[in-house]
């Protein structure tokens, strides 16, 4: 036995899905809305609670524009579950880095952190957490990348290296700078003396010295192997010595990519292996 939803009387079913006594009972309950708002003309926005006037087709109206719809559906539970799928969807993650290029975009962000600047404790905050974030980034290897890019286009594009020349003049005039550069060379020095065999013939040490005369301006004496580095210490003989360019010679420093086919070493591809990204993967993989 069910109750009937008009006339509340109790009936018979064979159907679960029953829910009136008679088709007479089932137009009577749905004429109910209609007439209730009959005789209404003027009715209250449920969300703004502005004055609507209802046309005779659109007496359940209940909003008075889609706006205060959704924004009364968005505070629904059924709302709030969607908000919460669709801000973890692909779909809202590029939609808001296209907004965020955009100008309006970026004007809104402006805004937004000229507000927010205006609050002292906000802002020691997040230069307190800025600081932390960069310390961790500049250790990754896309931090290190990033910021090898970064010094190429200043040195190169930017006007860094007329810069830097005259700063160089600059700072070695100082006694710290003679001091230390002083200090560099006799390290040098000492390195190459323990990388040198004490059983080197006369001919090879002529030939090293040989190689050394041919250096022109702009140009260094590299140690394909070189001399100070974690996994090994090449030796100061003339099988490791190689001419090279100054800015070759200064980005290479002292890397070394072990266990590659012999021939490959003070190649150009080699210079350029270590010059390539892809270096310090190489190296985190031993």
């Amino acid at each position: 036995m069910k109750k009937c939803l008009y006339c509340k009387k109790p009936f018979d079913f064979i159907l679960n899905r029953k829910k009136y006594c008679s088709g007479n009972c089932k137009s009577k309950y749905f004429k109910i809305p209609k007439l209730k708002f009959y005789e209404v003309n003027y009715k209250n926005c449920e969300y703004c609670n502005k004055k609507i006037k209802l046309n005779e087709n659109g007496k359940k109206r209940r909003f008075c524009s889609k706006g205060c719809c959704r924004k009364a559906y968005r505070k629904t539970d059924k709302g709030k579950l969607g908000a919460y799928i669709y801000n973890r969807s692909i779909k809202r993650k590029l939609t808001s880095k296209k907004y965020a290029k955009s100008e309006h975009g970026k004007l809104k962000r402006r805004l937004q952190y000229a507000k927010l600047r205006k609050n002292k404790k906000w802002l020691a905050k997040r230069n307190k957490d800025r600081k932390k974030w960069d310390n961790d980034y500049r250790k990754t290897l896309k931090g290190k990348l990033a910021r090898q890019r970064y010094a190429r286009k200043w040195y190169f594009e930017r006007g860094g290296k007329e810069k830097q020349e005259k700063y160089r003049k600059i700072y070695f005039k100082r006694p710290e700078a003679i001091a230390r550069s002083k200090f560099r060379f006799f390290k040098r020095q000492a390195l190459k003396k323990k990388a040198t065999l004490k059983n080197l013939t006369k001919e090879r040490e002529q030939k090293i010295i040989e190689i050394y005369k041919k250096c022109k301006k702009g140009y260094n004496v590299d140690h394909i192997i070189p001399l100070n580095n974690p996994f090994v210490c090449g030796l100061n003989v003339p099988e490791n010595l190689k001419i090279i360019k100054d800015t070759e010679n200064f980005s290479k420093g002292n890397r070394f990519i072990p266990f590659l086919d012999y021939k490959l070493y003070g190649t150009k591809k080699y210079y350029k292996m270590l010059k390539s990204p892809e270096y310090l993967k190489h190296i985190k993989s031993f």
